[in-house]
């Protein structure tokens, strides 16, 4: 049985039938009658985003200093294993005790056993799972405010892109689905039909052939045009 649940802001929740939600869901060929969402087709990305911003939180509450072991010539007895775990512990261990120096003796080598900030590259590989993001979310780098090669054309054509083929599309879908099933349950409203807004901006090139075609034909003045 199809149910849904209203969270308030409080966040306590209630059961809704079906017949009292509008359910628009995002088209899936894999799943027609249930959608999917952009969350599902970019899980990976963001999973991995998540994944790198918990090793650096890691990374840091362990004294910003990678894993290691002690490695030692010879073998240890338990009691031997268990006493050096305890002190190492009680003299390096949590972010008060970061940088003391260590003294290691009798054989014993500190060998680090995880990758370096350096080494697993963040900075390039947070920058890539972005643009994958966005990707996904069908977002051009300028509407989210990356600065990164952008300029005031491909910005504009960013802008376009992103209400012509993002937000004009949503738009209709949910026109659509309210006009075919929320009016209907209004006979007070026959004949209505919702609608929106253009959302799409006139590019700067749409604009100079408008004012081009206004003054040639003579129904739009050079000032108008202007």
């Amino acid at each position: 049985m199809l149910c849904f649940l209203a969270i308030t802001a409080k966040f306590s929740s209630s059961s809704l039938g079906k017949e009292e939600v509008n359910w628009i869901p995002m088209p899936d060929p894999t799943n027609p009658y249930g959608g999917g969402g952009y969350a599902q087709a970019a899980a990976v990305e963001i999973d991995s985003e998540a994944f790198a911003g918990k090793w650096n939180l890691n990374f840091f509450y362990n004294s910003a200093r990678p894993d290691a072991v002690l490695e030692y010539e010879s073998s240890l007895t338990d009691d031997e294993f268990e006493e050096l775990r305890k002190q190492w512990k009680q003299q390096h261990g949590g972010l008060g005790k970061a940088h003391k120096t260590a003294i290691l003796e009798g054989g014993v080598k500190y060998v680090q056993t995880q990758m370096n900030q350096k080494e697993m590259d963040f900075t390039k590989g947070r920058r890539q799972t972005r643009e994958n993001l966005m990707f996904a979310f069908g977002i051009p780098q300028s509407v989210m405010g990356v600065s990164e090669n952008v300029n005031r054309a491909n910005a504009e054509a960013g802008e376009y892109t992103f209400a012509r083929w993002l937000i004009k599309p949503r738009l209709l879908r949910i026109r659509n689905k309210l006009n075919e099933q929320l009016l209907p349950m209004f006979p007070k409203a026959k004949g209505v039909q919702l609608d929106f807004d253009e959302v799409v901006p006139e590019t700067s090139e749409q604009k100079r052939v408008l004012a081009e075609s206004g003054i040639k034909s003579g129904y739009m003045s050079i000032n108008e045009s202007r």
